[in-house]
């Protein structure tokens, strides 16, 4: 028996019913009609940043046989800014690189590192799988940087390395930090993983290593594969070389599951017709489908084996995907996407509403995060609106203190961390919708405070 499905929309705000119909003609088909009453701005807080094109036709080129060292030699060229100095290592990802520049350093169990206060879980645990203690450093919001103050405080003789991760597209020179920590003889890890904007900066001068990642959701994504630049060091970068050679080598399997893992990812973050109506269908069916989306574009897993999934080399046609990808990066395109963003930010400020990292000493949008006096209540309302605001957009968890520690939590890094909300707006977002969502979120903040307000005035004193 035939069937036929028809999607009617209509735009009204806020409320919305899902009515099915089922029609029977007299050939006997079925006719199915499925109507809406919601608003929806068709953007997600995440997105796949590649085109359809380009993930087909480079994708799927880089499953053929490839000559790898041609490919890497050709990311060295275009990542390394001076080869007297720099040496570069490929690995399956951050956390990796990271695993793999602690093992090289090969510190004394007990050593403490130093970290900016927000990162992911995996990356705290990278460092006490060493047997080091992290400890946070608590960070500016207004720049994304390390607090000199907490810096200094929490710096003691055991401290050997700090990590400066610059999230959320937020990047500082930040010379007066590394003059600090250079003159405290730290190691200085520099973890890119939300800052990429350009081939030819590969990080900070002052920094001995500067880690960057290309997965899934990372702007100019080759679907995982991170890059570690090493500086003034060709011992270390040689060390970690060797240790590498000693990695099993991950099939090709691993690619062709990205690749498929990819699309249907970018159908319902990326195409802004697929993305309305699915979920329109989700909500109304009860789904909780921004847990599901998230968990589909996590590179790895968080139940697999530590050792298993890190310390591997790339596979071969994913280290070709990502030479393509480096090599047809477009600056002037990333730089006319995030001035649109930067005019929802203006919107957001001229109204109140703290954007962080807006004094960074260069501000792109990896995220779009903002801070709300409600997290929950500000989320509830804007989705109601059809504004896919996100609570748990990425990984980033503030860094715990050491458990029985001298150390102070990062109380700013908690504070700031617990009014997060990330704004459906990215480089793909066109500057109508942007300025759409802006000033929903504008609405939808005014009304809270607004609200909190008439509570405090008419909660009873004590």
């Amino acid at each position: 028996m035939n069937s036929r499905i028809f999607f009617i929309s209509a735009n009204v705000p806020i409320n919305f019913n899902l009515n099915f119909k089922l029609f029977k003609n007299k050939n006997h088909k079925q006719t199915i009609i499925i109507s809406f009453q919601m608003r929806v701005i068709p953007y997600s807080a995440l997105y796949v940043d590649v085109t359809v094109s380009d993930l087909f036709k480079k994708g799927f080129e880089s499953l053929k046989p490839q000559d790898v060292k041609k490919a890497i030699s050709g990311i060295e060229s275009i990542f390394i800014q001076d080869p007297t100095k720099e040496q570069l290592l490929i690995t399956m990802c951050v956390r990796g690189a990271l695993d793999l520049l602690l093992q090289g350093l090969n510190y004394p169990p007990g050593t403490e590192i130093l970290m900016s206060a927000m990162n992911i879980p995996d990356m705290v645990k990278v460092v006490r799988y060493h047997g080091y203690i992290p400890v946070p450093v608590d960070i500016d919001f207004t720049t994304m940087k390390p607090k000199m103050a907490s810096l200094e405080k929490n710096l003691t003789k055991n401290t050997k390395a700090i990590i400066l991760a610059w999230v959320y597209g937020s990047y500082n020179y930040a010379e007066e930090i590394y003059k600090f920590c250079k003159d405290k003889g730290l190691f200085i890890i520099e973890d890119n993983a939300e800052t990429f904007f350009d081939t030819k900066y590969n990080g900070s001068p002052h920094a001995d290593a500067s880690l960057f990642s290309f997965g899934i959701i990372k702007l100019n994504t080759a679907l995982g594969g991170a890059l570690m630049i090493v500086r003034n060091n060709e011992v270390l970068s040689r060390r970690m070389k060797y240790i590498m050679s000693n990695y099993p080598v991950e099939g090709i399997k691993f690619f062709i599951k990205r690749l498929v893992k990819a699309i249907p990812a970018m159908m319902i973050l990326n195409s802004t017709m697929v993305n309305e109506y699915a979920r329109r269908i989700m909500i109304s069916l009860g789904i909780e489908y921004k847990e599901k989306a998230i968990s589909l574009l996590r590179g790895f897993q968080p139940d697999e084996t530590f050792l298993n999934t890190y310390r591997k080399q790339m596979p071969e046609a994913m280290i070709a995907f990502l030479y393509l990808r480096m090599k047809t990066f477009d600056k002037a395109e990333f730089l006319r996407c995030t001035k649109r963003q930067y005019e929802g930010q203006q919107i957001l400020e001229r109204n109140g509403i703290f954007v962080p990292g807006t004094q960074a000493d260069k501000k792109f949008y990896w995220l779009y995060p903002i801070i709300v006096p409600d997290q929950e209540l500000c989320y509830d309302i804007l989705n109601k609106k059809g504004i896919d605001a996100y609570l748990g957009a990425t990984q980033l968890k503030p860094v715990p203190t050491p458990i029985g520690s001298k150390y102070e939590d990062p109380k700013e890094t908690i504070e700031f961390f617990n009014k997060i909300l990330y704004l459906p707006i990215h480089k793909n977002v066109p500057l109508e919708s942007i300025q759409k969502i802006c000033r929903g979120v504008v609405e939808t903040v005014k009304g809270v405070e607004e609200m909190k307000r008439r509570n405090d005035l008419i909660r009873p004193k004590l």
